[in-house]
């Protein structure tokens, strides 16, 4: 499949999964690619190789009960899942494109690098982010 997905959420919410967006991605499964997601208080990009593949606008973004602009500190996940399997729930199984089919595995996923950055705001020497409230707003979260 040459494509991939991108995503983003705002304050941990999931009650709606009207976010993502698909992007076409030469040779996937044959080559490698560098993925990159810039982030700043104004703007989120998405990369591939080093193109920007998507931008999200800060100033843009709705603000829904479940829109909203990410402002807080994130956590990456890399690896690889099968959506498509027989006990998913069946809008896992439609977004993955149907079940899953085996029958020529083994499946492999390669990856060559993680290189995870953050400017902490800016803070040099920086080991914690402490939240002064529960508002979720980037204005709330100090940097030590």
């Amino acid at each position: 499949n040459n494509q991939m997905q991108t995503n983003y959420f705002s304050k941990g919410c999931t009650a709606t999964y009207d976010r993502g967006a698909y992007h076409a991605i030469k040779n996937s499964t044959a080559e490698f690619h560098t993925y990159s997601v810039n982030w700043t208080p104004e703007r989120l990009d998405w990369l591939v190789d080093g193109v920007v593949t998507r931008t999200l606008l800060a100033e843009t973004v709705k603000t829904s009960s479940c829109g909203g602009f990410p402002q807080a500190p994130m956590k990456v996940d890399v690896g690889s899942w099968v959506a498509g399997k027989k006990d998913a729930s069946p809008g896992t199984i439609e977004w993955a494109g149907g079940l899953a089919d085996f029958s020529n595995g083994p499946l492999k996923t390669y990856i060559k690098s993680i290189n995870v950055t953050d400017d902490a705001k800016g803070v040099k020497n920086a080991v914690q982010y402490r939240y002064t409230d529960m508002s979720g707003r980037a204005e709330s979260i100090v940097v030590e």
